[in-house]
């Protein structure tokens, strides 16, 4: 064969060899913390560009042992279970750093189905498990102190008629201080599937009070679009109740609050005692526009293992304590809210 073309097929070969791969994630906001630090864990020589918020990161470096990825960039754009997971079903572009992109991945706090989304098309790996908690403000003057466990019954009429009774219709100690609910918007996995779990269907009333104004009124868009901001906003609402994933819960003094008479632990959920929970799973399309390339494949599951790693989640406080380790499950669901069985008898 000609010399010149020997050296051509050559440096095409070595061309491709070291193609970079752009991997875009979104969806839920409740396992961010572990997205962030697990990317962090599989690439190296990384450099970290924020957004105007945390849900908007973009980070680039290589992989150790895998030179045909070449530069590896991972662009976050973090909008919610629901939404992500359609927007890598229609392959809408979602906002990043590194400017609109489509995504190939999506995080959900929930099933697919639950969401109403036809899940045949997504490949689901699940990559913990996350507890859910109800939770009120304990560093400002209120009235709900007495507030510290609720049922199933009186979170689904919070839901419904939050705004419209007092603190004390829920073991508060005002029957004048009206309580209000903090929600999620309606794309949320957190919202999803405590909704399920609760047993709720309808549209709740959730609240925020201005930051602005200080005035309390009906959350703009239906709820919160992160978890991080509804805790903020708990923060400075005194006589509010909030719901969120626990990392999200834990921004600043807040208490938590039983749910059917048990905490959200780490061992009651594991146990099954504590209901209020989900599993995270990575979704992203099988087949067709949108499936990820043999690279882009290579890269989540990078991070997949990384995310399931037995030691990262029982001894990383980054996960123990916040989310509860797939090792120590010792029930299973197959559907969000739905029947908590036994995997060990």
């Amino acid at each position: 064969m000609n010399k010149k073309i020997i050296a051509l097929l050559l440096g095409l070969t070595a061309v491709s060899a070291s193609a970079d791969t752009t991997v875009v994630i979104t969806g839920s906001t409740a396992f961010r913390p572990i997205v962030y630090d697990r990317i962090t864990n599989i690439l190296v020589g990384i450099t970290a560009t924020n957004g105007a918020d945390s849900n908007h990161r973009t980070f680039t470096g290589s992989i150790a042992g895998s030179p045909g990825l070449g530069n590896v960039s991972i662009a976050c754009g973090f909008t919610g279970s629901g939404s992500g997971m359609i927007s890598v079903r229609d392959q809408s572009s979602v906002s990043t750093t590194a400017g609109n992109l489509v995504p190939q991945v999506a995080f959900s706090d929930v099933f697919a189905e639950t969401a109403g989304i036809d899940g045949s098309i997504f490949k689901q790996d699940v990559v913990g498990v996350i507890p859910f908690v109800f939770f009120k403000n304990a560093a400002i003057a209120n009235s709900t102190s007495g507030i510290t466990n609720l049922t199933q019954r009186q979170v689904a009429y919070l839901m419904a008629a939050s705004g419209t009774l007092p603190t004390a219709y829920f073991g508060g100690s005002s029957t004048n201080d009206i309580l209000y609910l903090c929600g999620r918007d309606s794309g949320s996995g957190t919202r999803i599937c405590t909704e399920s779990c609760v047993y709720f269907s309808g549209t709740p009333a959730n609240w925020w009070k201005n930051t602005v104004s200080g005035a309390i009124e009906p959350a703009p868009g239906g709820g919160f679009s992160s978890g991080s901001a509804l805790a903020d906003n708990v923060a400075i609402f005194n006589n509010s109740i909030g719901y969120a994933g626990k990392p999200d819960a834990n921004r600043f003094a807040s208490t938590y609050i039983d749910f059917e008479g048990y905490d959200a632990s780490d061992e009651n959920v594991a146990k099954g005692k504590y209901s209020v929970w989900g599993y995270e799973h990575v979704v992203r399309k099988t087949s067709g526009t949108g499936a990820p390339s043999a690279n882009q494949n290579s890269v989540i599951n990078k991070l997949i293992s990384a995310m399931q790693d037995e030691t990262f989640q029982t001894q990383n406080t980054l996960y123990f304590g916040s989310y509860v380790p797939l090792s120590e499950m010792e029930v299973e669901r197959t559907a969000d809210g739905g029947p908590i069985t036994s995997i060990i008898y």
